[in-house]
């Protein structure tokens, strides 16, 4: 009997070695499990912030970039100036020498070496090349006012917000030397044939300026 009882209690401190061996065994499982998701939430928050740090990188470097092309554009618009300053040294010399033509004409017939008739046909030409130089005045002023600065104290019919604005003003003048050229080109004596030919021409110029204008610039005016 005594041998029976010591088996029976063999047996149980057994059995309780192995209870113990198997929770401190799911214990350690339990630690490992929650260790593993530690180390994987610590390297998904490590791989979110490397993410948000190259994001930030990237917009630096656009934000360089955006700049740098800025302070391009801002002083290289300057290159205009000197198609603007042709321009106006252009106007000036053929406004002047046209001057001078006038006086020249307006002379001869003051002293009776020039008829009337052939007086206004002088006149008529240098009105065409006086057109001429505002053309090229109007091209200076427009360069410098897209391109350098939109502070120049204009007037309101001669305000420049974009390249329409400038080809509007061109093609009004232009097609006032069209009409002033034709007229000299008639004073001048052509007749018949000649005359119809060229006032067709200057008609079929004219005709497309004005649809033109009416077809590209005041319908992109009206968008705007």
């Amino acid at each position: 009997m005594a041998q029976n009882n010591q088996g029976s209690e063999s047996a149980k401190d057994a059995d309780c070695m192995c209870g113990f061996a198997t929770d401190e065994s799911t214990e350690a499982e339990r630690a490992a499990s929650t260790a593993a998701e530690s180390a994987h939430a610590a390297s998904g928050t490590a791989g979110r912030e490397l993410s948000v740090e190259q994001q930030l990188a990237a917009c630096r470097e656009e934000r360089r970039a955006s700049e740098a092309a800025r302070r391009t554009t801002a002083y290289t618009r300057f290159i205009a100036v000197v198609p603007s300053f042709g321009f106006f040294v252009a106007a000036i010399v053929l406004s002047i020498g046209t001057l001078r033509g006038v006086l020249i004409a307006s002379m001869e017939f003051l002293t009776g070496h020039l008829e009337l008739s052939s007086l206004a046909i002088e006149f008529v030409e240098h009105a065409d090349l006086f057109l001429l130089a505002v053309v090229l005045y109007i091209l200076a002023l427009g360069l410098l006012s897209l391109f350098v600065t939109d502070e120049l104290p204009l007037p309101a019919w001669l305000v420049f917000h974009d390249f329409d604005d400038l080809k509007e003003r061109l093609v009004s003048v232009i097609g006032a030397m069209l009409g002033v050229y034709f007229l000299g080109y008639v004073l001048k004596g052509a007749a018949g044939l000649e005359a119809l030919w060229m006032g067709l021409a200057v008609a079929v110029v004219v005709a497309a300026l004005t649809l033109f204008m009416r077809n590209v610039l005041m319908k992109g005016g009206h968008h705007k």
